[in-house]
């Protein structure tokens, strides 16, 4: 319904006033957005950009493992170390794969598989 009326408004004003209209209705609903919400979309975008980038015959250097693990706890908005403790690895194994130093173990993968899927499992469903 609030849909319809933002758009009956914009029928009858100009350009300008509608644009106006519209940059408030957005402030206004993200003002009210639920942190999960939130949450949800940031997860969403970096699945969309690992999907395009997947589905692209390019390689980007910039694009490994430790790029999309970083965006992964950047978009969770929580420390290195705590991401560390969530996973059961030390910080510095962490750290060391994030920062090239170090690729990840077998055992790392697996924890980060069943981080996320808990993470999908509860916090967002």
């Amino acid at each position: 319904m609030l849909n319809l009326i933002y758009f009956l408004m914009t029928w009858t004003c100009t350009k300008k006033q509608s644009l106006e209209i519209f940059q408030n209705w957005r402030k206004n609903n993200e003002l009210n957005r639920s942190v999960k919400s939130k949450l949800i979309t940031k997860l969403l975008q970096l699945k969309f950009v690992m999907e395009d980038y997947v589905k692209q015959n390019e390689y980007k250097e910039d694009y490994d493992f430790s790029y999309f693990l970083n965006e992964y706890i950047d978009r969770l908005e929580i420390k290195m170390k705590e991401f560390a403790g969530e996973i059961d690895v030390k910080p510095t194994e962490l750290s060391q794969i994030i920062h090239r130093h170090r690729f990840p173990s077998q055992k790392f993968i697996v924890r980060l598989e069943i981080h996320s899927k808990e993470l999908s499992s509860s916090n967002l469903a």
